[in-house]
């Protein structure tokens, strides 16, 4: 197994050894010696979820597998689950497994859980063949549009932000109409507000130095220097696997330094959430 392999596994051991613990990303991430904006990555794009998700899933997997074989009382068992009350438990529960935690140890039958991974499953999800980027130089860009910051790395939850970055769009002056860029940020000091705002997404586009920053809109830099350009073919549903190519095979086959906080995903004239033949570009910055 490889080291960064191997590095996922102790993460994601971690988690198993403080299931029911207050764990957070940066704990989760530091086990396996990530920043957690680079775990975040690496384990969506390996996983096909995100690590809030991963925890939730294998917590109520470890409760499925106690309301079989032991008798733990059931709001113990939802307040060790980290939920705030045992309604907001059953409910959590009916929809992963379709019936109620009472129902199931009436039954006191085994269902299909999540269960832990293996050195074997992560060694298996970490093979395969690698995607080949073209290496580029990029010039400095200031990039303008709508931000908002999460306290989750969702992307999914980025959908109405594009809605209002499109209602917005005679505000600007772009550079190039024809491409517009999703911006990932560990934080900006405009948008992070506390604790809990762990990730900043930007919808937005080129624009010129000189142009004034309309009212409401939030702008970045991005860096100039090496990176690392991908290119995903296909439907959006399939992006994953292209990711997972990226972030867990060429990623530590390259031996190349990613510079941290920053993932740029660029949409052209090719883009096209609903056909199968789409195409964006994964800019990927390096250090020199």
């Amino acid at each position: 197994m490889s080291d960064h392999g191997f590095r996922v596994y102790k993460a994601i051991r971690y988690i198993d050894q403080n299931l029911f613990a207050q764990i957070d990303l940066d704990s989760i991430a530091s086990a396996g010696a990530f920043s957690p904006f680079h775990f975040h990555r690496v384990f969506t794009s390996l996983m096909g979820m995100t690590v809030s998700e991963y925890v939730r899933k294998r917590r109520l997997s470890e409760a499925a597998r106690r309301l079989i074989d032991t008798d733990q009382d059931i709001l113990d068992l939802a307040l060790e689950c980290q939920y705030e009350s045992q309604e907001a438990f059953t409910r959590a529960f009916k929809k992963a497994y379709d019936f109620t935690p009472g129902h199931l140890r009436k039954m006191r039958k085994s269902i299909e859980v999540h269960r832990p991974l293996t050195l074997d499953d992560i060694n298996a999800l970490t093979k395969g063949d690698a995607v080949k980027p073209e290496i580029i130089e990029q010039k400095e860009k200031r990039l303008v549009g709508i931000a908002k910051a999460y306290s989750d790395y969702d992307f999914q939850a980025a959908h109405d932000q594009w809605d209002q970055f499109v209602a917005r769009w005679n505000d600007l002056k772009p550079v190039n109409e024809d491409v517009v860029y999703g911006i990932g940020l560990s934080s900006h000091p405009q948008v992070t507000k506390s604790a809990k705002d762990r990730y900043v997404y930007l919808a937005c586009v080129e624009v010129a130095q000189e142009f004034v920053l309309p009212d409401g809109m939030t702008e970045v830099a991005l860096p100039a220097g090496k990176y690392a350009k991908f290119t995903h073919k296909g439907h959006l549903a399939d992006y994953g696997d292209t990711a997972r190519k990226i972030w867990n095979v060429w990623m530590p086959e390259s031996g190349l330094k990613m510079r941290d906080g920053l993932s740029i995903e660029a949409y052209g004239p090719k883009f096209d959430r609903e056909s199968a033949n789409s195409e964006f570009d994964i800019l990927i910055p390096l250090q020199n």
